[in-house]
């Protein structure tokens, strides 16, 4: 009787292992690879921040209200959308003139939504005709980002079989079907760097003038994936 239950016991184990590992994966031969995809994406949304200061202009305070005017004035002109120029933020320092004495200094950030290069170099003609020196390109995007993502997932995956594909080939072995995909944390997107946000609009000029050569303008997307596949018997 004691016999039996011992038996009974080790048949219930073994059954049990077989349930968790029902295709016996552990004993197949696989192979795992990692593929990586990337592409390079031209924005079509290019955001741009804008900051008008009061300042004195031969012994008067230029307002910021008709430094505003003038801007939208000359944006309009040349064809942008005033619906793209939002205010980000508004405020006032102190600021210490000649003399010694102190006034406030009122300011204003606005946010520019341009669509192509061509656009963000007639901006900052304008701001330069208008003595505007601070602006920045704050980021960039493309309003199918999305799409280009799964792409690009779709190529890494892609390129992990393939990869597996050709290094069995080379030992005279065949692949099998996929037994896991995992994705790895490396998926970015890297942005262009147009210039330093702390550049005025004289230096973003030479920055664009000296570019060309590094094709500034396009975002770069990365992903990649990890992958097992089963080897054919």
């Amino acid at each position: 009787m004691q016999k039996l239950a011992i038996f009974l016991l080790l048949s219930f184990i073994h059954s049990n292992l077989l349930s968790q590992n029902p295709d016996n994966q552990i004993l197949k031969n696989v192979i795992n690879v990692t593929g990586t995809a990337e592409m390079e994406v031209v924005p079509n949304e290019i955001f741009v921040g804008i900051i008008l200061r009061e300042r004195m202009v031969n012994r008067e305070k230029l307002s910021i209200e008709s430094q505003e005017e003038k801007m939208k004035t000359e944006l309009k002109n040349a064809g942008f959308d005033l619906k793209n120029l939002s205010l980000a933020d508004a405020g006032a320092n102190f600021s210490r003139l000649r003399g010694g004495k102190k006034d406030v200094i009122a300011s204003k950030r606005y946010t520019l939504k341009v669509a192509t290069v061509e656009e963000l170099n007639k901006a900052f003609d304008i701001f330069d005709k208008l003595d505007i020196q601070e602006a920045d390109v704050l980021r960039v995007h493309h309003t199918e980002m999305e799409k280009y993502r799964k792409e690009i997932k779709i190529k890494a995956i892609q390129a992990a079989k393939v990869k597996a594909e050709y290094l069995l080939e080379a030992i005279g072995e065949k692949l099998g079907k996929p037994l896991e995909i995992v994705e790895l944390d490396d998926y970015n997107d890297i942005s262009p760097v147009f210039r330093n946000q702390t550049a005025n609009v004289n230096y973003y000029q030479d920055a664009v003038a000296a570019s060309e050569a590094i094709n500034f303008q396009k975002i770069k997307i990365r992903y990649s994936v990890k992958a097992k596949f089963e080897i054919k018997p």
